[in-house]
């Protein structure tokens, strides 16, 4: 992913969590609000030596809850198809397919509260 696809206008109003393990990084995620009652997660990586840890479900989890906190009744997001069953185990239902700025194929995901 292009550096510059990583930042934009709603970085200083999102909020971002990440895991730390012995002083690194190792899974990350953002949430932000689209409406009053849609928030949208982005940015949701786990490192691949943590994968099947629990890691991202946590991350999700929390970002998830900092939504329903501030008033939303969905989350939306866009996964890469290598994170789609992750996805759907958490609770999001396809909405559409499509090939993102980056050229790689996404498939916008909803979740309803």
């Amino acid at each position: 992913m292009p550096i510059e696809s990583m930042f934009d206008d709603l970085e200083k109003s999102s909020i971002h969590l990440i895991a730390v393990i012995t002083e690194r990084i190792v899974a990350a995620g953002r949430v932000h609000f689209n409406s009053s009652n849609q928030a949208q997660i982005r940015f949701m990586c786990v490192d691949k030596d943590f994968r099947r840890e629990g890691l991202g479900s946590k991350i999700l989890s929390e970002l998830e809850k900092h939504a329903l906190k501030g008033g939303c009744s969905e989350v939306m997001l866009n996964a890469r198809d290598i994170a789609m069953n992750f996805y759907l185990s958490s609770g999001y239902k396809k909405i559409r397919t499509y090939n993102s700025e980056t050229g790689l194929p996404h498939t916008q995901m909803k979740k309803i509260f």
